[in-house]
């Protein structure tokens, strides 16, 4: 093998070097992209699960409901999911909201108590 071959290959094997590196920065990249969007989206239901157990604490168990069927489910349903952007964050609020056509969302009490 000549001299001039062996610094080819040497040169080759550089740039694959550099290629693989930056494969390797890419898919670095995107890995953590998702992670920080899935932590994000990961938070916010983590409040969203906290306002929940909040509002059954609050406002269902102290007015004396005590099915486990009816907390559960109440702990469980994502109302923010049944309301209109604007009225997300009082989804877990104590009183009925709009969800559109003339329609409402009962207040949670009134809905355990009718469940």
């Amino acid at each position: 093998m000549s001299l001039n071959s062996l610094f080819g290959q040497v040169k080759k094997v550089g740039e694959m070097r550099k290629y693989l590196i930056y494969a390797i920065m890419v898919g670095l990249v995107m890995s953590l992209s998702r992670v920080t969007i899935c932590s994000a989206e990961k938070s916010k239901e983590d409040v969203y699960r906290l306002r929940r157990e909040k509002m059954v604490a609050d406002q269902i168990v102290a007015r004396g409901v005590k099915d486990e069927k009816v907390l559960l489910a109440m702990g469980t349903v994502p109302r923010h999911k049944f309301v209109s952007e604007d009225l997300i964050n009082s989804a877990y609020e104590d009183r009925p909201l709009p969800i559109g056509l003339g329609q409402t969302i009962s207040q949670p009490y009134i809905v355990a108590l009718m469940t």
